[in-house]
C-alpha cells in the first residue's frame, strides 16, 4: 500500500507537466513577443498559432484537473491556492484604474507567480520555469527592481 498514488494528484501533476512544455514551447516562440500579430495562415505566424492553441488547450486541462476539494495536506492547499490567485489576478486590470491600488496588482502577479511555482513544486515538477524567466532570457537588458 506504500506504492497508493492518489489518482487527482496523479491526474494533476500530468496536466501541469503538459501545461509546463506547451507554455514552454509558446513562450520560446519569437512570435509571441511581438507587439502586432500576423494572420494564422500566414507561414511565419503557423507554428505560433499552433503552439497557442496547445497552450491553451493544456491550460484548460490544468483548470479542470484543480477543481478539487480543499484539504490541508501539503497538495491541495497549494493547488487551491493557485486557483485563488489565478482568478485575483483578473482583477490586476481593475487595481491599475487608479494610482491608489496600482500597487495591489504587482502584489497580486508576485503572489500569482509563487503559488505557481509552489503548485508545481508540490507536483515534484522541477523543470517548471516563471513567466518572468522567459522575459529575463529573451530580453537580457531588461532591468527589474
Amino acid at each position: 500500500m506504500d506504492d497508493y498514488i492518489d489518482p487527482c494528484i496523479a491526474e494533476i501533476t500530468k496536466a501541469a507537466k503538459v501545461y509546463i512544455e506547451a507554455n514552454d514551447a509558446v513562450r520560446r516562440n519569437p512570435c509571441g513577443y511581438k507587439s502586432c500579430h500576423g494572420r494564422p495562415d500566414d507561414p511565419v505566424w503557423k507554428e505560433y498559432y499552433k503552439l497557442n492553441e496547445a497552450y491553451r488547450k493544456a491550460y484548460s486541462d490544468l483548470w479542470e484537473a484543480t477543481d478539487v476539494e480543499y484539504a490541508e495536506d501539503g497538495f491541495r492547499d497549494k493547488v487551491w491556492e493557485w486557483r485563488y490567485w489565478k482568478v485575483m489576478a483578473r482583477k490586476c486590470c481593475w487595481y491599475q484604474k487608479s494610482i491608489i491600488t496600482d500597487h495591489m496588482a504587482a502584489k497580486t502577479m508576485r503572489r500569482l507567480h509563487l503559488a505557481e511555482a509552489e503548485m508545481m513544486a508540490a507536483c515534484g515538477l522541477s523543470d517548471y520555469k516563471s513567466p518572468c524567466y522567459y522575459l529575463e532570457e529573451m530580453f537580457p537588458n531588461l532591468k527589474s527592481k
